[in-house]
Parts: C-alpha cells; sequence; structure tokens
C-alpha cells in the first residue's frame, strides 16, 4: 500500500503541494488578517469564514501556479510563489483592483 503512494505519478505529487502549500497559507492569512475581525462572532460565523477564505485562498494559488508555470516552468518555485499569493489572498487582488481602476478613470478623463 504504502509503495503505492510512493510511486504516484508527478503530476499527482505537483497537485498535492499545491493543496498542501495553498492550504497552509490559507490558513495563516486566516488566522493573521480575517480572525481578529470576527471578535465576538458566533462559531458558525468564524467557521463560514475560515471556509471562504480557504476556497478563495486556494484559487488564488491555483490560478497564480497555473500562471507561474507557463512563465517559469519551475515547480517548486512556482508551488512557493502560490503559496506566498495564497497567503496574502484577496488583499493582493483588491490592490491590483483598485490601481487598475485609477488607471482606468485617469484615462477616461484624459480624453
Amino acid at each position: 500500500m504504502i509503495d503505492r503512494a510512493f510511486n504516484l505519478p508527478a503530476e499527482i505529487w505537483q497537485w498535492l503541494w499545491l493543496f498542501i502549500v495553498s492550504f497552509t497559507g490559507g490558513v495563516v492569512g486566516f488566522i493573521t488578517k480575517i480572525s481578529p475581525t470576527l471578535k465576538g462572532r458566533s462559531f458558525r460565523a468564524k467557521f463560514l469564514a475560515l471556509c471562504m477564505g480557504m476556497v478563495n485562498s486556494m484559487f488564488i494559488a491555483y490560478i497564480s501556479y497555473e500562471i507561474l508555470m507557463s512563465i517559469i516552468d519551475k515547480q517548486g518555485l512556482a508551488v512557493a510563489l502560490a503559496g506566498m499569493a495564497a497567503f496574502t489572498g484577496t488583499d493582493l487582488l483588491i490592490i491590483m483592483q483598485n490601481k487598475i481602476i485609477e488607471l482606468i478613470k485617469r484615462k477616461i478623463d484624459a480624453v
């Protein structure tokens, strides 16, 4: 049984590492960023926030992983950077969205 676990194809190991790293990044991001804002809330609200944060972090990690693999083609580096993207999570996306909106507003005002 254990021999079969170590003889998994490389692609499955790649997805397993991505899952572990993005899950860890999501948990750390939740603990450091979202958890302090949930003081005094019910357990259900905290659990739902954790679940949504994990799904968002894993989605962001997957997207960043695919983009990085197409650019740098080094699996270890791509997984590490995807974990960093899972940690920063939606904060980075919100900052990028605001920058893009400001850029579009400036271009519209210039016309």
